[in-house]
């Protein structure tokens, strides 16, 4: 526990860590912690004991608490914590996938064909066990530019590249998954998603694929999403979409 802990400081204060989610691990469960309306999880890696990781997210909490105490700040930081999803691999690396959800009107909602792989930059199995192997874990876009060895070709893939039986069953998958959810969504009330008949919102919704089971989990859905792994943004881009 206490190397640990150890690991688990390090990481947090490095610069890359602080802003990209919390990963630890107790009682044998992987964990994951990210701010909420932030993009980049920050990763710790801990043992499986339960006080240890405890008192890391402790020391987290306080300290962005008191780094992020200007007079105006009118809101706290909401924290999500979930499960860390043991991930399906492409070409030895872990992956999410980026989809463009369109939500008309109340309510029709369509999912863009063109689902994204977006791939991280080192093998999983070089640091599956090591929350501070950022570039293992983190699969964002903007974080992976920053190493040296990322190549864009390589790194946004189109789902076929799975193969085309493999891509299909994903895709039927993600409509189900995303399909059940604005349901959910709806049957909660108009105060968590209010619709209406002369309006349309585009979501980038990032899911993820089950070790294992092979399961399409919903990780987060993104309200105004960057166009980048499409190949640019502005007009143009979104009538070509």
């Amino acid at each position: 526990a206490t190397a640990a802990v150890a690991a688990a400081v390090h990481a947090r204060n490095t610069d890359m860590a602080v802003r990209r989610g919390i990963l630890g691990t107790f009682v044998g469960v992987v964990m994951i912690i990210a701010a909420s309306m932030q993009s980049k999880p920050r990763a710790v890696v801990t043992n499986s004991c339960h006080n240890a990781v405890v008192n890391v997210v402790t020391e987290i909490r306080d300290d962005l608490a008191e780094a992020g105490k200007p007079g105006d700040q009118a809101k706290a930081t909401v924290w999500l914590l979930q499960r860390y999803v043991n991930p399906w691999l492409h070409n030895d690396r872990k992956f999410h996938m980026r989809a463009l959800l369109l939500c008309v009107g109340d309510l029709r909602a369509y999912v863009h064909e063109d689902v994204r792989l977006l791939l991280a930059t080192e093998p999983f199995d070089s640091g599956s066990e090591d929350g501070g192997r950022l570039f293992v874990h983190v699969t964002n876009m903007g974080a992976n530019r920053g190493h040296s060895d990322y190549q864009e070709s390589g790194q946004n893939l189109s789902l076929r590249a799975l193969g085309n039986e493999l891509a299909v069953r994903i895709f039927m998958q993600t409509l189900e998954c995303l399909g059940a959810t604005l349901s959910a969504i709806r049957a909660a009330g108009r105060r968590h998603f209010f619709t209406t008949a002369n309006c349309w919102e585009l979501f980038g919704v990032d899911l993820l694929v089950e070790h294992g089971t092979g399961r399409v989990l919903l990780l987060e859905a993104n309200p105004s999403p960057s166009l980048a792994m499409y190949g640019g943004s502005g007009p143009a881009m979104r009538a070509q979409l």
